[in-house]
Parts: structure tokens; sequence; C-alpha cells
């Protein structure tokens, strides 16, 4: 059983397993391509808003 785990070691060798064997089955997210500059835009607007918050 998946919860009788003591460490977190084994649930994520477990967890890659699963997704790697249902990889093929899943579908594309519309705009992935934009995802990394996403982060970077939201990224940016959380350091501003913690400078505004600093002030």
């Amino acid at each position: 059983k998946v919860d009788r785990w003591t460490t977190s070691e084994q649930k994520h060798r477990w967890l890659a397993t699963v997704l790697l064997d249902i990889e093929p089955r899943l579908r594309r997210v519309r705009g992935y391509r934009y995802l990394s500059q996403l982060q970077a835009a939201l990224q940016q607007a959380i350091t501003k808003e913690k400078e505004v918050r600093v002030a």
C-alpha cells in the first residue's frame, strides 16, 4: 500500500512510474508553449507586490 511507505522518496518513485505510464493518454494543455512566459510574469508581479509591501 502506498500509505504505508514512510519516506517520500518511495512515493515519488511510484508517482513518477505512474505518470510515465499514463503520459501517452494525457492531452496537451492549450497554450502550453507559453507557460514559461506566464511563470515569469507571475514571478515579476509577486516581486513587485512584495516591494510595495516593504516600502
